[in-house]
Formats: structure tokens, C-alpha cells, sequence
């Protein structure tokens, strides 16, 4: 598959999507192309996000609830 034609992506709902940008960020990825990674952002619906696309062109959004009494915390396994 050329990766501008991928269309796949998945998302992955974190605690803290800042702290993982930052760990993104050392990557040194360019804001644009394939690969490339996107500065957090709060977005309308309540998240605050931000973009990671991989080589292969795999969309990757990454986001927390910015309101955190509202947001949903995967029960501890034991």
C-alpha cells in the first residue's frame, strides 16, 4: 500500500496527551507529509488531541477529556 493512500487510523484515549506528545516530539517529526505529528489541540468536543502519522501512513489520534470528573478510567486489573 502507498502510504498517502492509507486510509487506517485508530485512536488511543490517554490520561495525558501531552505528556505523550512529548515523548513524540523527540522524535523530530515534521508537521506535514508522511511521517509527521501534530501540536495537542482542544478540540470542540471536549478533547484535547493531537496527530501521529506513522511511515506507512497509519493515522494514529492521540487524546484525554478535558473535563477529567467526566472522564472515563478503565477499571485497575488485578
Amino acid at each position: 500500500m502507498t502510504p498517502s493512500e492509507n486510509d487506517t487510523m485508530c485512536y488511543w484515549r490517554v490520561r495525558d496527551a501531552d505528556r505523550f506528545y512529548q515523548e513524540f516530539a523527540r522524535l523530530n517529526l515534521p508537521l506535514d507529509g508522511i511521517p509527521r505529528l501534530t501540536a495537542p489541540v482542544d478540540q470542540p468536543w471536549g478533547m484535547r488531541e493531537f496527530t501521529l502519522v506513522d511511515p506507512s501512513g497509519n493515522l494514529v489520534r492521540v487524546g484525554h477529556d478535558l473535563n477529567a470528573d467526566a472522564a472515563y478510567v478503565p477499571p485497575e486489573q488485578s
